[in-house]
């Protein structure tokens, strides 16, 4: 039985699960190749080796119209409303597997529930803008897709450690951390605020980590086969990376 394990003592985010996971692949460019032919419009998938504090890891970039995501796409319009509907339509037009297209529309369906509970209208109102649709589905859809090339038989989470302060959004909002979609989505999970002053578990993170997971538990590494680290676009401190280990039983 092959099980992955994620350590989320420093969070989780859409990005850093497909880094740290893509470690885990004999051929983590053939995933990337696979990404970049999947016909989501506009958008680019870019894998980096880092090395920070020791630990050498992955990070994985995905470019929207030229521009990266850690640049917050400056200066690239973002005021687009996009429905459900029209993100069904985008996923549902990839070229990848039915699985994988299935997988990452539900996942979508957990961020518009929480969107729902949080602004107290119908799922069928929630409107998202256009590039943060287009950020999250390749990032789910990236997760989704190397969920199916492991085929694990069991996933288990750590505990999440989701960080504490406010945030301040693209168009100036302030939300507390972690945020109310997050808090949503982490129900009756087991999460921390510890002493960092910061986000660390976005909703994209926790719609993934609420998925996937079979359970949420800590466990040893020392018999891990093959080990992973992924990498956001920020360095908060020494260990800032979601870390996943493959067992074999």
């Amino acid at each position: 039985m092959k099980k992955i394990y994620i350590d989320c003592s420093m969070g989780a985010s859409g990005d850093m699960l497909m880094s740290a996971l893509s470690e885990l692949l004999d051929d983590p460019l053939c995933f990337i190749d696979k990404m970049n032919s999947s016909g989501l419009d506009r958008v680019a998938f870019r894998r980096s080796s880092v090395t920070s504090s020791g630990v050498t890891g992955a990070h994985i970039s995905v470019i929207v119209d030229g521009i990266q995501e850690e640049q917050g796409f400056v200066g690239a319009p973002s005021n687009e409303r996009v429905s459900m509907n029209d993100i069904e339509r985008t996923v549902s037009g990839l070229a990848l597997t039915e699985s994988v297209r299935t997988r990452t529309f539900d996942i979508y369906k957990l961020l518009a529930e929480a969107e729902s509970f949080v602004h107290k209208t119908p799922v069928t109102q929630v409107h998202f803008t256009r590039l943060g649709r287009i950020d999250a589905i390749a990032d789910i859809a990236g997760v989704c897709t190397l969920f199916e090339m492991l085929s694990p038989d069991r996933t288990v989470s750590s505990p999440v450690e989701v960080g504490y302060g406010e945030i301040r959004w693209r168009n100036g909002t302030v939300m507390p951390v972690p945020s109310p979609a997050a808090k949503y989505l982490l129900r009756d999970i087991p999460y921390t605020s510890g002493a960092l002053r910061a986000e660390l578990c976005t909703p994209t993170g926790a719609a993934l980590l609420r998925y996937f997971s079979d359970s949420f538990e800590a466990i040893k590494d020392d018999a891990a086969v093959r080990k992973g680290y992924g990498f956001g676009s920020k360095v908060l401190c020494e260990n800032d990376y979601v870390k996943v280990l493959e067992y074999h039983q």
